[in-house]
């Protein structure tokens, strides 16, 4: 996707979200524009806003998606063995 085409699909996300704040649907696709663009914070605040709306189990995998990729993404770089064995949990 161009970058003119991630724009005018923001505004249109945008303008979904706007007129329906209970869309999920358009709650998602801001979370793409926002995980494309490396707007981290915004993707989970829109995530953990996502599940307040999820009425089918689609809605909530695709919700429970967002939020890992999330810390996917924001934890890649921690030491998780570390952190694991300073919590005793692991050897």
């Amino acid at each position: 996707m161009h970058f003119n085409e991630y724009g005018n699909a923001l505004k249109s996300f945008k303008l979904a979200y706007d007129y329906n704040p209970v869309n999920v649907k358009a709650i998602f696709g801001l979370c793409e524009i926002h995980k494309h663009n490396g707007d981290w914070n915004e993707y989970y605040d829109l995530t953990i806003n996502s599940f307040k709306y999820d009425h089918s189990t689609e809605d909530l995998a695709k919700s429970f998606e967002n939020l890992s990729i999330y810390y996917l993404n924001e934890y890649h770089d921690s030491n998780d063995e570390e952190n694991l064995k300073s919590a005793g949990l692991f050897k």
